[in-house]
């Protein structure tokens, strides 16, 4: 029986068509969605249409130029999220001072700190306990961190500084006022347990007790040198950990925010992935810092590019601990 050309070019065309779907859905599939994906190539093109490049020098007026923003990043392992949160940080704000802690020296990021201005830090001390996430259980730790912390704001010289993490993507510079000692909360979260007992304690009357400071929230630099300079601010670590209770670093921050009277206000250019509105948001340029961008989340050097590779330097690979 003679073979059917048309039964032929109807298997290649449906051939053809599998693989061309399936190049244009996989790289969507390592991003938090395809929505959020294609917002974020949106969101690119509105802001390189209105804005000159952040390398460039920046006009200057203080409307355009925006807020001046350092940064604090304390990392560990996840080389690849490390590389994309400092780039994306440094793209928007290629001169600010940028402090980055190395929790544990567990890997070497020094040769990449030097390349984009950054001041380093190996961390002897584990800043966070793995086996609790972010967390610092009992107040040694937590002193640990406190101390950090103090170290690295007295290195700032812009009026706020942003708490970069894993999954922070500074999408550009921040243009819209900050009105808060902490800029981002949640308003569906508030502390309680021996942190709410331990701020009532001293403030009996805060206005609320919502959570903020944590990834992409902006911290006003002049109100935490005061308080994290203060010469008890060590008692005052110990006095939260009364209850021994085990908290993150936004718990840690709120709790001392509140408990010293401090303000805490959303803004709308931050917002989180999860946010149903996030793709839309950002797809129209409104949105310069994202929370929850946990695309690249693979901590081993496996799923590094190569210009990864190089921008992390020899020193990474040489000093590399197991995962």
């Amino acid at each position: 029986m003679a073979p059917n050309p048309l039964r032929n070019m109807s298997f290649t065309v449906f051939f053809l068509g599998c693989i061309i779907v399936y190049l244009c859905i996989m790289p969507c599939t390592m991003l938090p969605g395809p929505l959020l994906h294609r917002a974020l190539k949106a969101g690119v093109r509105v802001r390189h249409a209105s804005q000159q490049t952040c390398t460039q020098d920046l006009p200057g007026n203080e409307e355009e130029r925006g807020v001046e923003v350092a940064a604090i990043y304390v990392f560990y392992r996840r080389p690849k999220s490390f590389a994309h949160a400092v780039r994306s940080f440094r793209k928007a704000y290629p001169r600010s001072t940028m402090v980055l802690m190395c929790d544990e020296g567990c890997y070497d990021y020094s040769q990449a700190a030097k390349t984009i201005g950054a001041v380093y830090k190996g961390e002897p001390h584990r800043l966070s306990m793995k086996k609790h996430g972010a967390f610092y259980v009992g107040p040694d730790e937590a002193l640990n961190v406190i101390r950090a912390y103090k170290d690295a704001v007295n290195q700032i010289k812009e009026p706020y500084y942003v708490q970069l993490e894993d999954d922070v993507y500074v999408l550009q510079r921040i243009k819209q006022p900050l009105k808060g000692n902490i800029n981002g909360m949640a308003k569906d979260k508030s502390i309680v347990g021996g942190a709410e007992e331990y701020i009532l304690r001293h403030n009996p009357s805060p206005p609320y007790l919502y959570l903020g400071g944590f990834g992409g929230c902006v911290y006003e630099t002049a109100f935490w040198k005061r308080i994290l300079n203060l010469p008890n601010i060590e008692e005052e670590i110990l006095d939260l950990y009364r209850k021994a209770d085990n908290y993150g670093v936004d718990y840690i921050m709120s709790s001392l925010l509140w408990r010293f009277n401090g303000t805490m206000y959303d803004w709308p250019g931050y917002i989180e992935s999860f946010r149903e509105d996030s793709p839309e948001r950002i797809a129209r340029g409104e949105i310069e810092i994202l929370h929850g961008f946990k695309s690249y989340y693979a901590s081993g050097q496996g799923a590094l590019t190569w210009d990864e590779r190089e921008f992390l330097g020899s020193s990474y690979s040489n000093g590399m601990s197991g995962e």
